[in-house]
């Protein structure tokens, strides 16, 4: 019940709390700090799944990226939301998102990035990255080959959310660029 009631909210957010920019890039900063356990897999996602990363920050950030696979046809959607993290997962997607953005088409494993402003970074502390409304917007007649998230074993640095549902074996990849 929790989860219908994030889809329904994400709909109506307020606008992001930050000077924030949205951009698809081939690769990641160079000076980023990447996230995440070992291993490189990639988990398709349906567009009632519901994706989220917490983690933790220790300075100013000037970006996140991750990056998706579209399994080779350029062509799907998802939104993407941050938020300051609140208790507990449930607690905190009913607050209000930090950056919201949905990518729409982006290229087979392009990095996605949500940038903050220089002079208005985002400050350090916990997060939450929350991944939902994944679609393939081209289908054809196979009915779409997807997208997903690249993703490794579960690591320190961070805990995987699938669905409302912690999973300790899964981290997904995410880089951070510090200020």
């Amino acid at each position: 019940m929790a989860l219908l009631a994030f889809s329904f909210m994400l709909s109506v957010f307020a606008p992001a709390l930050f000077a924030v920019s949205f951009i698809e890039t081939e690769e990641p900063d160079d000076a980023s700090v990447s996230l995440g356990g070992d291993g490189n897999n990639a988990m398709q996602l349906n567009p009632s799944d519901v994706v989220a990363v917490q983690f933790f920050t220790t300075a100013e950030v000037l970006a996140l990226s991750f990056s998706m696979p579209s399994f080779n046809n350029d062509s799907g959607s998802v939104t993407v939301a941050l938020f300051e993290f609140n208790e507990d997962y449930f607690n905190t997607v009913e607050g209000v998102a930090v950056a919201e953005h949905t990518f729409e088409n982006f290229k087979d494993n392009s990095e996605l990035t949500i940038r903050f402003d220089e002079n208005d970074p985002l400050s350090a502390g916990e997060y939450l990255l929350v991944l939902y409304d994944a679609k393939d917007d081209n289908p054809g007649s196979g009915g779409g080959t997807g997208i997903g998230i690249w993703y490794g074993g579960g690591h320190e640095s961070q805990r995987f959310y699938k669905n409302g549902e912690y999973d300790g074996n899964t981290s997904m990849h995410l880089n951070i660029l510090y200020k």
